[in-house]
């Protein structure tokens, strides 16, 4: 069972690295196009440079078309214009698989900082508030789904469904909008922009206690809109297991009603739960970094959006592949927990 365990968890590490090189290489083909747009604008730059130096007046004038064509082979050289394209895609990509993406003067208070430092400080902030919301979401949505499932055709249940269309299919920054005209102008409770006390705490517990504080608006709107849909998959999960044998078995036993849900119908249900959890966290990068923008916070969502409008093209790809090797891994890690919970999907392997 071990062996078949770590042939399981080889094959799918295997293709989970081959997806994440292909979609990096994806992107260097489409960002390519703006990187050499880019270049061409400074290799531009470096030859009207050179023409309006003093250097360019001292040289003679049947040998300024000469001396202007070597400067710009020379800023053609120096960024790799001269190469075919599908040298530069590589080199792009592998670049990015190493995360060698040099240094940038982009917010950086004092000269020039490594772009995989700005990278790797926005993920932390992003990783605690995602991980963050989507687990209170997680535990929230379990939590209501096994009540409608135990109370199917009341009036809590229809009631719960009813705010679930509601909140389900509310924009989250539309939420988040309203909560900040309420909490931050209107009752003052919670600051806009800022995310730690002054002066920040020292050490890891209050630490993380004083960002949770200040992140309790944000946390809060993911909340509101996500764990609704938790909750009616939980709960249609549950209702389908409730009609099985075995929990037919249960209830003819005497067992109550919250333990035949809990500890028959909620074991089996495990592997599809657990399933939707990760999936929804790793979705969460993808689909509500637009929530790091209307609250002005630090995250991958907010670095992206100010590259994008800067066109810092090495901070636009730096960001992109953190964000899908956070997503990559979430799904390689929900495959290895799926097997480890389903040993029949390690026997398919064979």
């Amino acid at each position: 069972m071990i062996i078949l365990y770590l042939r399981f968890a080889l094959k799918r590490l295997f293709w989970g690295v081959f997806s994440f090189i292909c979609i990096i290489l994806m992107y260097s083909c489409v960002l390519n196009a703006k990187v050499e747009a880019t270049a061409w604008a400074d290799v531009v730059n470096i030859v009207q440079g050179f023409m309006q130096s003093e250097e360019a007046k001292k040289i003679p004038e049947d040998e300024y078309p000469e001396a202007r064509e070597q400067v710009e082979k020379n800023a053609i050289r120096m960024y790799g214009l001269d190469r075919p394209m599908i040298l530069r895609i590589i080199e792009l990509t592998k670049d990015a698989i190493l995360f060698d993406f040099g240094k940038t003067s982009f917010q950086a208070k004092t000269g020039l900082i490594k772009v995989s430092t700005i990278v790797w400080e926005a993920s932390k902030k992003s990783l605690l508030l995602f991980v963050t919301s989507s687990a209170l979401c997680f535990w929230f949505g379990l939590i209501l789904g096994k009540r409608k499932a135990i109370h199917n055709g009341t009036f809590f249940d229809k009631m719960s469904t009813v705010l679930t269309m509601v909140f389900f299919g509310t924009p989250a920054w539309w939420v988040a909008n309203l909560f900040i005209y309420f909490f931050v102008y209107q009752q003052r409770i919670f600051p806009y922009g800022v995310f730690h006390s002054s002066p920040i705490p020292v050490g890891f517990i209050p630490y993380i206690f004083d960002s949770l504080y200040y992140l309790s608006l944000p946390i809060l709107t993911l909340l509101i809109v996500g764990f609704w849909g938790t909750a009616y998959i939980v709960r249609n999960i549950l209702l389908k297991n409730l009609g099985e044998d075995y929990i037919m078995s249960a209830r003819a036993r005497g067992i109550p009603e919250p333990k035949v849900v809990h500890n028959h119908a909620l074991r089996t249900a495990a592997p599809p739960i657990v399933t939707m959890g990760l999936l929804s966290l790793a979705t969460a990068f993808a689909g509500n970094i637009v929530i790091e923008i209307v609250f002005a916070y630090d995250g991958l969502g907010l670095l992206l959006w100010n590259a994008i409008r800067a066109n810092q093209i090495k901070i636009m790809m730096a960001a992109l592949v953190a964000i899908t090797l956070i997503y990559c891994a979430a799904l390689i890690l929900l495959d290895l927990i799926y097997g480890f919970l389903d040993p029949r999907i390690n026997h398919r392997t064979k």
